[in-house]
């Protein structure tokens, strides 16, 4: 079977996420662009997502160019899981104090 059963409209393809964080770290041509760059540039990927995602914590002062895990990718860094998944789903709510 090479039917394809469905298709998102351009509109929403246009507004996804995925398109957003495209937009914001590109741009790139396509996903195919944005994936080459997030294995050749991994340190720029990194920051990327750590900007687009919100994430909190601290992003560490080395970035190592070695390594095939993402979270291979900064030495330094410091984040609270579960502050970070809470806050995805109940951003109005204190999840974690220091």
């Amino acid at each position: 079977m090479t039917e394809c059963l469905w298709a998102p409209s351009k509109a929403r393809i246009s507004t996804s996420r995925l398109a957003t964080y495209m937009k914001k770290s590109g741009p790139f041509e396509g996903y195919d662009a944005l994936w080459e760059w997030s294995v050749k540039d991994r340190a720029a990927f990194w920051l990327a997502d750590w900007d687009f995602y919100g994430v909190v914590g601290r992003k560490g002062e080395t970035i190592l160019t070695s390594g095939d895990r993402m979270l291979e990718a900064r030495e330094g860094f410091q984040m609270h899981a579960a502050t970070q998944t809470l806050q995805a789903y109940a951003p109005d709510v204190t999840s974690f104090i220091e």
